[in-house]
């Protein structure tokens, strides 16, 4: 019953809502935008959405041309389309104009800056209906901030303190809005996130094209999604990541998701989209390129709500981290599966799967747990010697019921019991990621607190000869 609703909605968002169809058609040139790199512009695509958005509804239409823009805001059944040759281009702030401030937030402290507001982005809609943002043009983020320095680019802060009003840190923003495509863009340097939808219900995100230096996508507390063809680089943060923080101040679970044909990469930015697919190389905020996080497809970190009824299917990961399940904050994480996965180059570990206790939600929010997951046709080829595949639960919270199907891994081995740790830590109120555990026991899998492990068809192979044991279990039922 449930998997039979949940391919129906998909399929009702997938058909509805990717077509690009210009129907009433708001140039924004007819409202005095100029193109040129130079004049914002801003407020006359507003103006051109606002038009629409009075006649109820209508295509914004950005021909070739570069528009400096602070804040774009979107409206109720607008169809925002870029152009080839069109480039919407994040413009420069200033003590006297920028981009819409943050709003306040009474639940930020449960989750990051950069999760906790959406005004302060490029491009923003809350609680609308019917939006589309699509076409074959460019939004062009470069001055948008990361999170981890101001806009400027001159001052190195802490990750996502709060940024100097007027500065924006995502390129695409939405809140609880309903019926969304985004299709075919490419978003070269989108801030903390090229997208972050927060409590959105039937999305489509199709072809696009995305290379930042930290988030392509985050699905935070969403219902009903769908992911396709997706091509994704970033370096030094999460290219594809389902979350479910506190922000909306509620439980909001991620569910209904679909992923499917994406390309992951950890490449150094921008050259993805130059084709040269160079390493990264060190910044003042990653000094070592042996800890870059590099991509990868994650359900976690933020866990504040449950996670239900996803599937990653047909996907590619490159030069970059693995597959990632966490419940650090409370999460339940049920059902989900991942079918025709190739990992190359594994960052770090290509299976991570663990629950912790971080618990960063209100109070009275207990460790949660993760069941049934199913590993089908994996293939890592060259995976970073260090961690293999890890599996943990905690204390007395398990994982149950993982499944591995007709999977291959490949590490490149050359280790020894004296380069690994002894004892793996629980992970107590810490960020999860699997380089913290320092070179695993294991140069296959590490299990711990896991029940119901099941195995078909699992392969393991090393570049160089390793004399650590293939596998270690600890408290496995």
């Amino acid at each position: 019953m449930g998997r039979h609703l949940f391919c129906s909605m998909a399929a009702v968002a997938f058909l509805s809502f990717t077509s690009c169809s210009e129907g009433n058609v708001y140039n924004v040139r007819d409202y005095g935008a100029k193109g040129d790199g130079i004049t914002l512009d801003s407020p006359a695509i507003n103006q051109a959405i606002e038009a629409a958005a009075q006649a109820g509804g209508g295509t914004v239409l950005l021909p070739k041309g570069v528009y400096a823009s602070y804040s774009i805001r979107l409206k109720d059944n607008i169809t925002l389309l870029l152009k080839r040759g069109a480039v919407l281009k994040a413009a420069q702030y200033t003590d006297e104009a920028g981009f819409d401030e943050a709003e306040p937030n009474a639940y930020y402290s449960y989750q990051d800056f950069g999760h906790s507001h959406w005004k302060n982005s490029l491009i923003w809609g809350i609680g609308l209906e019917n939006v589309t943002i699509c076409g074959v043009g460019k939004i062009d983020g470069a001055l948008l901030s990361d999170g981890f320095r101001d806009a400027e680019g001159s001052t190195v802060i802490d990750c996502d303190f709060r940024l100097k009003p007027g500065t924006a840190n995502k390129a695409i923003a939405l809140k609880e809005c309903k019926n969304v495509v985004v299709k075919d863009i490419t978003i070269d340097n989108g801030g903390h996130f090229c997208i972050l939808a927060t409590g959105v219900e039937g999305m489509t995100l199709s072809g696009l094209t995305l290379d930042s230096e930290r988030d392509g996508i985050d699905i935070d507390g969403c219902r009903d999604v769908v992911v396709e063809n997706c091509t994704i680089n970033t370096p030094w943060d999460d290219a594809l990541v389902m979350k479910t923080s506190y922000a909306l101040g509620r439980y909001a679970p991620c569910e209904n998701i679909r992923i499917s044909h994406c390309s992951i990469n950890g490449y150094a930015r921008g050259t993805m989209l130059s084709g040269e697919h160079l390493p990264v190389q060190p910044c003042p905020q990653h000094p070592s390129v042996e800890k870059r996080s590099s991509g990868r497809i994650k359900c976690g970190t933020e866990s504040s709500g449950d996670f239900r009824n996803i599937k990653v299917s047909h996907c590619t990961l490159e030069y970059c981290g693995g597959l990632h399940v966490e419940s650090t904050d409370g999460a339940v994480i049920d059902s989900l599966s991942y079918d025709h996965i190739s990992i190359k180059d594994c960052a770090d570990s290509p299976i991570f799967v663990m629950i912790g206790s971080r618990l960063r939600s209100p109070e009275g929010r207990s460790v949660g747990s993760i069941s049934h997951l199913a590993f089908s046709n994996i293939e890592s080829a060259d995976a970073r010697a260090d961690y293999g595949v890890i599996i943990t639960g905690y204390k007395d919270h398990y994982v149950s019921d993982v499944s591995f199907n007709n999977v291959s891994l490949h590490s490149m081995g050359g280790m020894t019991p004296a380069d690994a740790i002894s004892v793996v830590k629980e992970i107590e109120n810490e960020y999860p990621d699997p380089k913290m555990f320092g070179v695993m026991p294991s140069c296959g899998m590490y299990v711990r607190h896991v029940r119901g492990l099941v195995f078909n068809h699992v392969d393991f192979a090393f570049a160089y000869p390793d004399s650590r044991p293939l596998f270690v279990k600890e408290d496995c039922l």
